[in-house]
C-alpha cells in the first residue's frame, strides 16, 4: 500500500529497496557526523518509508542511537513536541 508521512508523499514501494540502499550508502560514508547529518538521515529515512507502520519511531530511535554514537546530546521528541516534528517534516 502506497504511504505517507504527515501528508507529504514518500517513494514509490518498487523504490524503497534501491531507496534504502542509497540512502545508508551515503550515510555510511560520512565521516565525522554532525547533528545536521542525523537529522539530514531522518528526514531522507522517512520519506522512503520503508515500512507500513512504525516508520517514525524506527526513524527517532535511530536518531537516538545516531547521536549516542557520535558523542552528541541525544534528545526526545515528546507529545509536547510532536507539532514542531511534524512541521520540520513538511518543510
Amino acid at each position: 500500500m502506497p504511504n505517507e508521512v504527515g501528508g507529504n508523499e514518500t517513494c514509490h514501494l518498487k523504490q524503497v529497496a534501491q531507496k534504502m540502499k542509497e540512502l545508508l550508502t551515503h550515510y555510511h560514508t560520512t565521516k565525522n557526523k554532525t547533528i545536521e547529518d542525523i537529522i539530514d538521515f531522518h528526514y531522507k529515512f522517512e520519506i522512503v518509508h520503508p515500512f507500513q507502520d512504525g516508520n517514525g519511531r524506527v526513524g527517532r530511535l535511530i536518531i537516538f542511537k545516531e547521536c549516542l554514537a557520535n558523542n552528541i546530546v541525544p534528545f526526545i521528541i515528546d507529545e509536547q513536541l510532536e507539532l514542531f516534528y511534524y512541521r520540520g517534516l513538511q518543510e
